[in-house]
């Protein structure tokens, strides 16, 4: 599996594994990176950033799906990655704070930006800091979510100081996924076929380690023309149950609700034909194969005969 270049400049791939993280945290949030621990305040003025933008259609496209994450949760307290059942009957106060920074994100302006990502500096802190034993899978996922949403205002709507403590967290962020990855298979891989709720949070869990590794992976190829953590990224799984995402009786209908792929084999066997793409599909899709190629098989629900 290959990321489309489009114009960008002899892209490398790292060669990370996982094996490469850290270990020895029960949560995979109560570590910090060297060099994480400074606020951007102490770091002193350093200029006025550029917007991140891509130098293809098909990046500016996987770049705006990205940066609507903390928008679309905002607005419909649902994400690709957050389904909006997850927290229906348990919300932690790590993404509560979150749906508030998110929220507060899509009035910024020059006068509220200072309080919003003094904000995100503080819940970002304390999400790194906080040894909490005992924490159960939901709240695990709940703090690493609340996390990607705060990096993806970071980079998308911080300056040059958010920036660079939003790449200077990857590796927690990174770890934390497969973490909470490996942690979930051996809890609930066999409840996920009877329940749906154990479904679900498992999936989240799928889903939120693929945009873990997208966001970093797409920032580091835009801005660098080099993508962090691809050889995991393509390693990772996900369900091949798409239809469970939609409804209870959906997923009981699947003849292997709890049967995954990786992300490389999905891309590999993906059956090219006109049909309307499920919103998960086309973001893993254009990356590899472009948003014109998929575009061309991406047709509305209307004219699906």
């Amino acid at each position: 599996m290959d990321m489309i270049e489009d114009n960008i400049p002899g892209p490398s791939f790292d060669m990370a594994s996982l094996s490469d993280f850290p270990s020895g945290s029960s949560s995979g949030l109560d570590f910090l990176p060297a060099g994480s621990q400074p606020s951007p305040r102490l770091l002193g003025p350093l200029g006025e950033v550029k917007p991140i933008e891509g130098s293809s259609e098909s990046w500016q496209w996987v770049l705006g799906q990205l940066k609507s994450y903390p928008r679309a949760f905002a607005e419909q307290s649902q994400t690709l990655f957050i389904h909006p059942h997850l927290y229906r009957d348990s919300m932690p106060r790590s993404i509560r704070a979150a749906f508030g920074a998110s929220s507060a994100s899509c009035l910024l302006s020059q006068s509220n930006r200072i309080m919003l990502f003094r904000l995100i500096d503080i819940e970002v802190l304390q999400l790194l800091q906080n040894n909490e034993p005992n924490l159960t899978l939901l709240d695990e996922l709940a703090r690493l979510q609340a996390l990607v949403l705060y990096q993806t205002i970071r980079l998308f709507h911080g300056g040059i100081e958010q920036r660079m403590l939003a790449e200077q967290q990857q590796t927690v962020l990174m770890s934390s996924a497969l973490k909470l990855l490996a942690r979930s298979q051996a809890e609930l891989q066999k409840a996920e076929a009877v329940c749906w709720a154990s479904w679900i949070l498992a999936e989240c869990i799928r889903r939120t380690a693929l945009v873990v590794y997208m966001l970093y992976g797409v920032h580091s190829i835009v801005r660098q023309g080099i993508c962090i953590g691809f050889h995991t990224l393509v390693a990772l799984p996900m369900s091949t149950a798409f239809n469970s995402w939609n409804s209870e009786a959906d997923h009981l209908n699947q003849p292997e609700p709890t049967r995954t792929i990786t992300y490389e084999m999905f891309t590999e066997g993906w059956p090219a034909m006109p049909r309307k793409l499920l919103p998960l599909e086309k973001f893993l899709l254009v990356p590899c194969k472009g948003i014109n190629t998929i575009e061309a098989y991406d047709i509305p629900e209307s004219v699906v005969v």
